[in-house]
């Protein structure tokens, strides 16, 4: 039995899906918009690199734990994301 599955954010403007689970990164190829240059790897450190992709991709650790769940953390990722010229412009596939 596939332990991957499907969580939606349901924002009134742009609702997406988070896949969540062994097998997610096999899915990248089918959710990445055509138009997509750059990615990011959002991981932790000691995870192998399970993400082959054929895109230029950032990598960003974070730290393990539930002290690291937090908006100090996404605010970190997001500098991170604007140093490695990353912007959200498209809309993904529903």
């Amino acid at each position: 039995m596939s332990q991957l599955r499907c969580v939606r954010v349901p924002l009134a403007t742009s609702p997406y899906d988070v896949w969540i689970g062994h097998g997610a990164a096999d899915l990248l190829s089918s959710v990445l918009p055509g138009s997509s240059r750059r990615v990011a790897v959002v991981t932790q450190a000691g995870l192998p690199d399970v993400v082959k992709l054929e895109l230029p991709a950032l990598r960003c650790e974070i730290g393990d734990g539930e002290e690291h769940k937090s908006l100090a953390t996404v605010e970190e990722l997001c500098r991170a994301f604007a140093r490695g010229g990353l912007i959200k412009n498209v809309r993904l596939p529903r």
